[in-house]
């Protein structure tokens, strides 16, 4: 189903539907619990009173059970696949990450961290997020707000994020070529909201931490149980 035939109440899901799409090929149990989070996020949206949306996630429900046949996944193998679901969010997350922190970000780096929120989103299907995770979604989605506005700008995006923009203007500083009364450290942006389609209700996001800001560092920190 196309995103301008899901019905207004269920129109959020379709982004997990088509990132499935993108990855139904190669990562089946990935695109599989992809439709399963969209048919959770469903329930919960739909209009009880829309014939529509009632028709919608029977459809849901028919191309689960039918991408579930080759799978066999049953209810009990959730904990088994999570990691497998965490796993690929994060490699998606370090691929746009290293794109932006190498020759720097456009549109396409946004998509790319945009995507990895979604499949960040979908692995709350198995319930709270590692605290490894959860930043690493909150900085994806605050880096497609902020390439998203530097785009629209027609500024060159800034690599990394505040804690490294803090860090090299401490160095400059410290090398005396820093510009500014006392080399002064850049502060972190305010918040900028991103593309209405870039997150899921909630209010804009802010820069992320230090501690959220390096992604390429967390790595290191994604547990077994988070995925990597």
């Amino acid at each position: 189903m196309s995103a301008a035939a899901w019905p207004p109440c269920l129109a959020p899901i379709g982004r997990y539907i088509a990132r499935a799409a993108e990855i139904k090929e190669v990562q089946p149990v990935v695109a599989y619990y992809c439709h399963l989070y969209a048919l959770q996020l469903g329930l919960e949206l739909r209009d009880t009173s829309s014939p529509a949306a009632t028709t919608a996630l029977n459809a849901l429900l028919s191309t689960i059970s039918e991408l579930n046949k080759p799978l066999k996944i049953a209810p009990g193998d959730a904990a088994a696949n999570a990691p497998v679901v965490q796993g690929f969010a994060s490699a998606v997350f370090d691929a746009a990450d290293a794109e932006d922190r190498g020759r720097g970000s456009d549109r396409g780096t946004a998509r790319a961290f945009y995507a990895a929120v979604c499949f960040f989103e979908v692995c709350g299907y198995f319930g709270e997020l590692p605290a490894a995770l959860a930043e690493r979604l909150a900085y994806a989605r605050w880096k497609v707000a902020d390439i998203s506005k530097a785009v629209r700008e027609g500024r060159v995006p800034r690599k990394g994020g505040p804690a490294d923009w803090q860090r090299d203007a401490r160095a400059a500083a410290a090398a005396g070529g820093a510009s500014g009364a006392g080399g002064a450290v850049a502060a972190a942006p305010a918040g900028v909201r991103p593309d209405d389609d870039a997150r899921r209700g909630g209010t804009a996001p802010t820069a992320p931490t230090a501690a959220a800001a390096t992604g390429a560092d967390r790595a290191a920190a994604v547990t077994a149980g988070g995925g990597r």
